[in-house]
């Protein structure tokens, strides 16, 4: 068996996520996030949890995270989260929490106790506790919390913060952190800001890593996957301001669609990615058209494809363009957006990464004529429209974003 150099102990749960954004259940739950950022920066994580038999395991098997702390429990139902986001921000929770509802201690392999850093990552208050006290003798366990947890049981997340060795906090909890006195001055503190960065502080030691300017689509998680990020990659000695640096540029990717699977493990990142094109065609109505496809686990992406020896980007769009939806194109009415690198862990069931050329197309009133085996359905849709359907690929998702700046620049 691998050495585990991180173990993750917590909630692994269905997340149902509703924002202005539109609305998706993925798989999610605070450990699952955490083991999903980690795993980015090493194969020696494991995790620890209980699950339904609703669960897919493979989740958490195809990015190398260790499950022998994962119990299945028979005939019981997976936790089950509930987060409402509003355009201020604010959020609305909801747990149904089934077979996560309790804690179970002797599910812990001993192997994971020789684990430099064990992340409790946020949970109910007095579980955390229950393991706190289950670990009392590891000096490097680490704890997160969770905004409302904080504020229904401060006296119990005050003894949570006390008995850890690093703290992961936001903002907000900061504050009610702040007014537990002097004790935890020289102790690690992980502030998350969101769109704002984050802090590491350490007595009078300060790094502040501002975050990359992105599109936030759903926020769920991305305080967790921070958390896993930054240890796996302080498990290695990666210096702290580069591991809070990294961790803050993952966590930034995992706000941009829903869910946290367009996240690549370690091993995709290793493997030469994939360098195609693709193009959003719009039609005189000024909707976009989207498809169906197999290859993608059927979720709607744009026509593209690989390139062909001794292409331009240019010449390869408009071959696949041609290729996969029988349109003549006007070379004059092909517009360049930007480039843009994706995870697209359905690809062919098991995942790639791409680097791509992405263009938008104006097309006349034109027949379309799928290629049978690149797509199986289609539609034409408005492209805010398009940005709420649940099942549009994250790639397609920024391309049509790309498309939606320039277009508002061009009317301005």
């Amino acid at each position: 068996m691998r050495e585990i150099d991180l173990a993750i102990v917590g909630d692994i749960a269905w997340n149902k996520d509703i924002t202005p954004q539109g609305q998706r259940t993925s798989p999610g739950g605070a450990a699952y996030y955490s083991a999903a950022g980690a795993s980015h920066f090493s194969e020696k994580v494991g995790v620890v949890g209980r699950i339904g038999e609703d669960f897919d395991l493979s989740l958490l098997q195809k990015r190398h995270i260790d499950v022998e702390g994962v119990i299945v429990v028979p005939e019981e139902e997976t936790c089950r989260f509930v987060l409402t986001q509003y355009l201020d921000n604010t959020r609305d929770f909801e747990a149904i929490r089934g077979v996560a509802g309790i804690v179970q201690t002797d599910i812990f392999p001993d192997r994971y106790l020789s684990a430099r850093f064990i992340h409790l990552p946020t949970q109910l208050p007095e579980h955390s506790i229950t393991w706190l006290d289950f670990l009392s003798h590891h000096n490097g366990i680490s704890v997160d919390s969770f905004e409302e947890f904080t504020r229904q049981w401060p006296e119990l997340t005050k003894e949570m913060f006390r008995r850890a060795n690093i703290i992961f906090t936001n903002e907000e909890e900061w504050k009610t952190l702040s007014m537990f006195g002097v004790e935890f001055a020289e102790k690690p503190i992980i502030i998350k800001r969101g769109k704002g960065g984050a802090t590491y502080k350490n007595g009078s030691e300060s790094i502040t890593i501002s975050a990359p300017s992105v599109t936030a689509i759903e926020t769920t998680g991305a305080g967790d996957v921070l958390a896993g990020a930054f240890l796996a990659q302080r498990v290695q000695d990666v210096p702290i301001g580069s591991a809070l640096e990294n961790a803050v540029n993952l966590a930034s990717l995992s706000v941009q669609a829903f869910g946290i699977e367009h996240i690549p493990p370690k091993e995709a990142m290793i493997k030469k990615p994939h360098i195609i094109t693709a193009a959003l065609l719009v039609n005189t109505s000024g909707e976009v058209f989207l498809a169906a496809s197999p290859k993608f686990g059927g979720k709607l992406i744009v026509p593209g494809g690989h390139f062909l020896p001794g292409e331009t980007p240019e010449e390869c769009i408009i071959r696949e363009v041609e290729e996969e939806t029988g349109i003549n194109v006007d070379r004059s009415n092909l517009r360049f957006l930007k480039m843009h690198e994706i995870y697209a862990p359905e690809y062919h069931g098991t995942g790639a990464r791409f680097i791509g050329y992405n263009y938008w197309l104006f097309i006349n009133d034109q027949t379309i004529r799928l290629e049978e085996n690149e797509f199986s359905s289609c539609l034409f849709v408005d492209p805010n429209e398009a940005l709420k359907l649940p099942d549009l690929h994250p790639s397609a998702r920024k391309i049509i974003q790309y498309y939606l700046e320039e277009r508002d620049r061009t009317l301005r």
